[in-house]
């Protein structure tokens, strides 16, 4: 009776620790997803604007939802292209060195 317990225990707690792992893997889809949003609303801010990097955004956003409708991406693949997502985001929020020159001074 002791080693069914125990044979039943060990099953719920790797029942648990699975079911742990696929709420962190949503929880990082999710998050992922969140980023592409926004990354959507960049690109169609800025629908006019023919730079490379919304180009570039454009394309990997598309890559993005291509791979997550598969539905077999990793953690690790989840955190790279999160992290790239937003640091292309970031280069595009940030001001350039020229678009600072040619301001106005108020």
């Amino acid at each position: 009776m002791k080693k069914l317990l125990m044979i039943f225990g060990s099953i719920g707690i790797m029942g648990i620790g699975a079911s742990m792992i696929v709420a962190c893997t949503n929880s990082k889809l999710d998050g992922l997803k969140a980023t592409i949003q926004k990354a959507k609303k960049i690109i169609a801010d800025n629908a006019t604007n023919p730079k490379e990097e919304i180009k570039n955004l454009q394309e990997v956003v598309t890559l993005t939802e291509i791979m997550i409708e598969t539905n077999k991406m990793t953690d690790e693949q989840i955190d790279a292209i999160h992290l790239a997502l937003k640091l292309l985001i970031a280069i595009i929020e940030t001001p350039s060195v020229q678009d600072l020159t040619n301001k106005p001074q108020i």
